[in-house]
Parts: C-alpha cells; structure tokens; sequence
C-alpha cells in the first residue's frame, strides 16, 4: 500500500530545537512546514511503514490455530475492527470487534467463537492436512497521543447503540479513533460514519454511559527519536540546499555548527533528498523489510 505520511515536527518546533548554526533567517514558517512535511516522506519511505494513525482494511495474515491469534504488519496496535477466517472458499466466519482482544503490543486474539458453524470444521480439515488458517483483519494501527475536545455525549446510550448523539460532531471524522471518558469504565470506539452530530461507531467491549461524558480522540504523534530523525532529516536538506547555493557542491562533507553533513547524494537516492546516515541510526528499530514473491 502507499505510504500516506504525515507531518512529525512542526516549523514552530523545529525553531524551537537547537539549530545547530543553521541560518533559517530566509525561510517563513510554510516553507519550513512544506519541507518538514517532506521529511516527513522521506522518513516513511525509509521505514517503508508510516508512525501516523491509518486503517488497514482486510490485511492477510496467518490466524494461528492454537492461541487464536493474529500479529499484524502495522504497529502499535490501536483498534481492531473485524477478522475473517477463512478456512476454504466457501467458508469464511467473520468476528467482530467486540469478539476481539486487543493487545496494543503486537496481537489481536479471538474471545468468542460464538458457536460458529464453521469453527467446528476445523478438526476436519486438520485431519485432511489443514496446516494455516488464512486471516483477513481490519484494524487501526499507528502512534498517537489521547487529546481532549469540547464535545459532549449529547445522550445517554446503553451497551448496544452504535448511533451517538453528540454536542459537536464537526470535532470527528471517519476513522477517527475515540474515547468516552466514564472514569474506570473509559470506552473507545471507532467513528465510521457522521451525519451532522451524530456518529455512527464500532465499538469493542461496550458499555452504558450517561449524557453529559467528555469525549477525546487520539491524534497522530511520532516517538521523539521519529520526530529527532526528522530534525535530522530537515536540517540535512537545508544544509545541502545552502551549501550548493555557495557552490560548494565539491565538498563530500561539511560541518555547520555542531551539525555534520553530506554533500553528494546518497548512492541511491538518484539526486534527490534523501535521509541521512545520522536519522538513519535512528530509526533502524522501526524499518521494515518486505519481501517480494516468497
């Protein structure tokens, strides 16, 4: 799938961070916004994976027989919507979100087989050599700090509503990962659709909540080494773009300030910005590899 991306640093942020002798003095906040979006990329296409909460819909996975369980691609695991296990062509039982276990480090686990019929095929399909199970999941996935808005529960609603009436939907929007704020019975649910100041929800483990409840949404939020990375990343691009701008492009290496860089472009980078060996240190723990054809 592409690689969406998102914005890790804000032009406010990255002047609020050591500049490292950089001179910023010519360019204005969009720009540095433009390029620290673009860093942003870069980052992405380098981990092959974004750190933004996305959904991931009908991801195929191997379900594992004995614990019943599913690791996704993508993680941190925010939200899981549905699985499908698909035991033959014909045969496919669907879980819901509220049958699902979530655990936010790396699985998502059946509670339920909800007396299935297909389930109880399982036993004879091992018997004619059935070895996996192939699993469809829908999940949300990524890093993302809990903020607050000023909209409200606009109604009391009990285990079993998936349409909530709210003071401000204009707050929401699809897929946006929400909580209902009880106290020790905190809900989250995800919205699939809004009409006006009603959402349409999925909800996993629900309860009944009462009029009036605060309601908060997770926003997208890289880890700090992510959003070091990108400092890294944007401060590389303006120092190249400076030091050509002199006619130094000649120089294999320069150093502004406290800030080392390099001047030709990566080998494989034909030409273009590219991420730099500093950021690439950092984010080695979050790269993916994927494998073609195996």
């Amino acid at each position: 799938m592409p690689i969406l991306g998102s914005q890790y640093l804000t032009a406010t942020q990255f002047k609020s961070l050591e500049a490292n002798g950089l001179d910023l003095s010519a360019w204005s906040d969009a720009q540095l916004d433009e390029l620290l979006a673009a860093a942003s990329r870069l980052i992405d296409s380098y981990v092959n994976d974004t750190f933004a909460i996305q959904r991931y819909n009908d991801e195929r996975l191997v379900w594992n027989m004995q614990s019943h369980r599913v690791y996704p691609i993508h993680r941190p695991i925010r939200f899981a919507i549905s699985l499908r296990l698909y035991f033959t062509e014909q045969s496919i039982a669907e879980f819901d979100a509220d049958e699902l276990f979530i655990s936010r480090e790396n699985y998502v686990a059946l509670t339920s087989f909800a007396l299935l019929p297909q389930i109880s095929i399982i036993p004879a399909l091992i018997g004619t050599g059935l070895k996996q199970v192939v699993a469809g999941l829908t999940y949300l996935a990524g890093y993302a700090n809990l903020v607050s808005t000023t909209a409200t529960l606009a109604e009391a609603i009990d285990d079993t509503e998936t349409a909530w009436d709210v003071s401000d939907g204009t707050q929401f929007a699809v897929n946006d990962l929400i909580q209902v704020d009880a106290g020790d019975s905190k809900e989250e649910a995800v919205v699939d659709a809004i009409a006006g100041n009603t959402l349409t929800v999925i909800r996993n483990n629900p309860k009944t909540h009462i009029t009036g409840l605060a309601i908060s949404k997770y926003q997208s939020a890289a880890p700090a080494d992510v959003v070091t990375a990108t400092w890294l990343t944007a401060a590389h691009m303006i120092g190249q773009q400076g030091l050509k701008a002199e006619g130094l492009t000649g120089l294999r290496q320069a150093v502004i300030g406290s800030y080392s860089i390099s001047v030709g472009e990566d080998s494989s980078s034909g030409g273009l910005p590219f991420v730099p060996d500093a950021a690439k240190a950092v984010l080695q723990n979050y790269r993916k590899i994927r494998l073609q054809g195996a």
